[in-house]
């Protein structure tokens, strides 16, 4: 291609050096003092997010344990959910999941929505239960459900939501950040996410309980200044979530152009998508409601009805590959197949989630256009996917 893509992030700098030495020379690299750069960081994301409480944490899975375990009831944390349900889309990360299983809950799939391969609000509804402690509604991929729909749900069944947000860091439903509409937001800053601390992960929530749930779980040293419960809280129970100075560190350095650089790179893909949509057989699952205004994105998944070609998905990633195009078949395991959930889910197995199995036969990935791309380049790649999949269909 003559026009090349930049897909780098982040780009490591000076200024990110310089961050690290600093924290090096006041010794601010373990605990976080008052006047530390991890309370620096999160008194930037609460203003971001115009949140009451903010934990910035070692990592994006660090912050969904939080959650779990905040929803749930005693100080125990492998029981806090035992014999509750959490309901949660197959087609996500394990991580959105997974601890709620280390919490002694047990997971109840649902169906994803075939415009957005995001958790189908109806299908979740048809699946609550008197036994459903909490709804795990992932953001995925730049693109988010309808959630109005999962407004009404959360109101009308008094199911708190956790919404999983890693990948759209930025974004906005009804002029609200992404991520505290609901009871408690997690989100990962692991590299390639739109907000990059290295490995870091945000809790956030307006839930004064919630917040002290999640500071007793692991964040001992802090507990036992913030929590009347001097007891418990001396010791925590157990785990330590807390993030690095250092990588906070990082983190900071990159909010500082944080919303420039989300905007060009919406930009660039919104440009992209209108291309991809003009191109048989492809279509780009995504949320057009006007409430929703896009932020961050972590790749993106684009659909190519197999049907129409003469070639194997492995033939035609190989096509594009050849041509400088790096696309990737969809690898996101569905988590209702996998058989660490075989005696932890009600709906396990093949032919359970016929929608979800059905849609991603077609879907692919690929990463994101980042800040330093030309629009004449996302035109380029856009175009070579037309060219090489008009090769490939069938005659």
């Amino acid at each position: 291609m003559k026009n090349k893509a930049s897909f780098t992030y982040p780009v490591l700098t000076d200024k990110h050096l310089a961050a690290l030495q600093k924290c090096l020379a006041k010794r601010d690299i373990s605990f976080p003092d008052e006047g530390g750069v991890t309370r620096e960081l999160e008194k930037k994301l609460k203003s971001f997010f115009n949140v009451d409480y903010v934990l910035t944490m070692n990592n994006g899975t660090a912050t969904l344990h939080s959650a779990f375990f905040a929803v749930g009831e005693g100080y125990e944390p492998a029981v806090a959910l035992k014999g509750k349900e959490i309901l949660c889309p197959s087609f996500t990360w394990w991580a959105s999941i997974l601890p709620a299983i280390n919490c002694g809950a047990t997971v109840r799939f649902a169906e994803i929505s075939a415009e957005t391969l995001m958790v189908d609000p109806q299908d979740l509804e048809r699946k609550i239960n008197p036994n459903t402690a909490a709804i795990v509604v992932p953001h995925l991929f730049g693109q988010v459900t309808d959630l109005d729909e999962i407004k009404r749900i959360a109101e009308q069944y008094h199911v708190p939501i956790i919404e999983d947000a890693s990948h759209v860091l930025g974004a906005y439903w009804r002029d609200k950040p992404v991520g505290t509409l609901f009871d408690i937001g997690c989100f990962s800053m692991q590299a390639g996410k739109p907000l990059c601390a290295g490995e870091g992960g945000i809790f956030l929530t307006g839930n004064k309980k919630y917040y002290e749930r999640a500071l007793l779980l692991g964040h001992y040293e802090r507990a036992r200044k913030e929590l009347t419960d001097t007891d418990l809280a001396y010791l925590g129970l157990g785990y330590k979530h807390r993030i690095s100075p250092l990588c906070a560190a990082l983190a900071l350095v990159e909010t500082e152009n944080l919303e420039e650089r989300l905007q060009k790179e919406n930009e660039l893909h919104q440009m992209f998508y209108a291309a991809l949509e003009k191109i048989p057989s492809v279509r780009v699952p995504r949320q057009k409601s006007p409430f929703y205004r896009p932020g961050g994105h972590f790749s993106y998944r684009i659909l190519i009805d197999m049907q129409d070609f003469r070639v194997s998905k492995a033939d035609l990633i190989a096509a594009l590959k050849a041509r400088g195009v790096p696309i990737e078949n969809e690898f996101y395991p569905l988590l209702h197949t996998h058989k660490v959930f075989a005696d932890k889910a009600v709906n396990y197995g093949y032919g359970k989630l016929p929608l979800t199995e059905k849609v991603l036969q077609n879907s692919f990935g690929m990463p994101i256009f980042r800040e330093g791309t030309s629009a004449e380049a996302v035109a380029e790649y856009a175009e070579v996917i037309a060219q090489t999949l008009d090769e490939l269909r069938r005659g």
